[in-house]
């Protein structure tokens, strides 16, 4: 189970990584960035063009439903994204509609639970979302 639910986050990165390239980005991907990977604060996605810098950390879901996200994910991300001086992002792929979903760190909502602190992406934050062409702006080809 957990080994298939890493190959289709793989293949959303990729996907998402070809559509940066397309756009005339450099994109590096992270392998394994999920994946014990705790002493080091990477992103999935790195997509550099001319001197702009985004940061993703991608999900893969099959239809729009409330997503939660580890703090310290979203920290390191949010860490990563100061380092470089780029924009970061939480790319949300939804198979059911064949869409790309981006929201910004500063747009999530942080959860206070029994275990600690997370972050979340209710159904209803889907709406205001961003779109690939959003993020990109006029760095399309």
């Amino acid at each position: 189970m957990g080994y298939v639910r890493y190959e289709r986050g793989k293949r959303a990165e990729l996907e998402l990584g070809r559509r940066l390239l397309r756009a005339g980005f450099f994109v590096m991907r992270s392998p394994g960035s999920g994946r014990r990977a705790r002493r080091f604060k990477y992103p999935d996605l790195v997509a550099i063009r001319k001197g702009r810098v985004l940061l993703f950390e991608v999900k893969l879901r099959k239809h729009r439903d409330t997503i939660h996200i580890p703090w310290r994910q979203v920290e390191n991300l949010r860490y990563a994204s100061e380092l470089a001086g780029g924009s970061a992002y939480i790319a949300v792929y939804i198979q059911e509609e064949k869409e790309w979903f981006f929201f910004r760190l500063g747009d999530l909502e942080e959860q206070v639970h029994e275990r600690g602190r997370r972050y979340v992406i209710t159904v209803g934050m889907f709406e205001k979302a961003l779109k690939f062409e959003d993020v990109v702006g006029d760095h399309l080809l």
